[in-house]
């Protein structure tokens, strides 16, 4: 299982060309649609790391909260409704992504959003079937990723940060390749090289203290990730101030079996100094600096770690992109039990609408609200409707379909109902453009029984006619006065 990982670092450099050369239009388009609310990034393995790098964008440049789960996480989440979740995959393959988005859906997020680096996997498939949630796939130039996530982990970082620049017009450089990311003049071989040299001190010692700040957390949690997965040993991550409340003590009574790894970028290179400066002379520290780098600092952390991988398996005599899987761990992965339910009732989807907020409702009280829905729909059931109303925007048209009109199945409704001989209104705070995207949808034959309320109601007509709205500058008489004032 896997690929020898130095093998998948030579992709390093094709993935980061071609994610820099990729469209994200529509990328953009559903940040900038989560950028008013918070933020829950789901992944697993590497993607988690991807997540935390999307946590802290969110926080920094979006300036709402956000956080960082996992599956098991998300399931287990009382979903805000104005919120937002982000999944992210490089496969959309696996059990716990696939139930954990199952589980979401149902609970109607503000917003939804899947990020695949495979075409046409199953996530993927899934998402298309809700209106409400944003995709964005597409398939790496190296392939599959080996046991360890790499290029699809750097292609997710590159993209959410090519993007949140784009929105929130930040003016640091982009970087154009590799090298330039990572400030190195020389090939990768040579990169690697001096970072084998530099770090050398770090292998002598089996603990690892990883020391980060905001903008090189992603890095840190992505490297702890790694070690634990491929088996290259233990590491204990702390910024640099809650390293300041205790957890300095592990050196005190370590030492001797520790090292320390600290990264940083602008804002914390002093405090990290600082630190550093405090530390027993008997303890390795390696210090890797990421600053001058603007909001690519993030990446290029993250860029360094994945080579620091190599060079700690070299040190440790463990290709981390095979290491070995045993019998229990496949099994384990293959458990899956994230929704025992494979599909909920309408009644129980919509109970549990109600009881968001309550985190142990009594069997009495859901009881009592399914007696309740029941004869709430009864009632339904058994009165005479003379028409119906619809809003337009968001609800007959989605946001993306606002330039291109309704979709196909809701005109299909539209019709059957008027066939029906049952009248429609439609409230719209938008003129002519609404009239002209239902008269694409609804046969000549039926438009007399549309009746359209344009500009909130301001002028109604139905949809056979031609001169509502009136899009002329001439004033009514109600408002001539104001318009002589």
């Amino acid at each position: 299982m896997g690929k020898p990982y130095v093998k998948e670092l030579q992709q390093i450099e094709k993935t980061y060309a071609a994610v820099m050369a990729m469209d994200i239009t529509a990328l953009r388009s559903s940040i900038i649609s989560a950028s008013a609310v918070p933020l829950y990034a789901v992944g697993s393995g590497g993607s988690l790391s991807a997540a935390h790098l999307a946590a802290y964008l969110h926080q920094r440049l979006a300036n709402q909260f956000a956080k960082a789960i996992t599956p098991l996480e998300a399931v287990n989440l009382s979903v805000p409704r104005q919120s937002c979740f982000w999944f992210l995959s490089a496969g959309g393959r696996n059990a716990d992504i696939n139930d954990a988005i199952k589980e979401t859906v149902i609970k109607e997020p503000k917003h939804l959003l899947v990020i695949c680096a495979k075409t046409g996997s199953p996530l993927v498939r899934y998402a298309r079937n809700y209106r409400y949630t944003d995709i964005f796939e597409f398939d790496l130039p190296s392939g599959r990723d080996g046991f360890l996530a790499t290029n699809s982990l750097l292609a997710f970082a590159t993209l959410m940060i090519r993007t949140y620049q784009n929105i929130f017009l930040c003016n640091d450089p982009s970087p154009r390749t590799i090298s330039d990311l990572l400030q190195h003049d020389g090939s990768m071989t040579s990169f690697l090289s001096k970072l084998r040299d530099l770090c050398a001190p770090l292998w002598t010692r089996e603990n690892l203290i990883v020391l980060f700040g905001p903008s090189t957390q992603p890095a840190a949690f992505d490297l702890e990730s790694k070690f634990t997965e491929a088996a290259l040993g233990p590491v204990l991550l702390a910024d640099y101030r809650n390293f300041a409340h205790g957890r300095h003590h592990w050196l005190a009574k370590r030492g001797i079996s520790s090292a320390v790894l600290a990264l940083s970028a602008d804002n914390e290179r002093h405090l990290a100094h600082k630190t550093l400066a405090l530390l027993p002379e008997n303890i390795p520290v390696v210090h890797l600096d990421f600053s001058n780098r603007g909001i690519y600092a993030p990446i290029a952390a993250l860029a360094t770690l994945l080579h620091l991988v190599a060079v700690a398996g070299e040190a440790r005599a463990i290709d981390p992109g095979r290491p070995g899987v045993p019998t229990f761990g496949r099994q384990i992965y293959h458990l899956g039990g994230l929704r025992r339910l494979k599909r909920e009732r309408k009644l129980d989807i919509a109970v549990k609408r109600k009881i968001q907020q309550i985190l142990e409702p009594s069997e009495n009280y859901l009881s009592s609200l399914k007696r309740q829905h029941r004869r709430f729909v009864r009632k339904l059931q058994q009165n005479v409707f003379a028409a119906i109303v619809f809003d337009y925007d968001g609800t007959l048209c989605a946001p993306e379909q606002r330039f291109t009109g309704i979709d196909a199945d809701v005109a299909k409704e539209l019709i059957r109902v008027l066939k029906a001989g049952v009248p429609i209104g439609i409230a719209t705070g938008r003129g002519k453009s609404v009239r002209e995207s239902l008269r694409q949808a609804i046969p000549s034959s039926l438009w007399q029984r549309v009746i359209v309320g344009y500009y909130n109601g301001a002028e109604c007509a139905d949809l056979h006619d031609d001169t509502v709205p009136d899009g002329s500058d001439v004033t009514c008489p109600d408002l001539a006065p104001l318009a002589d004032a």
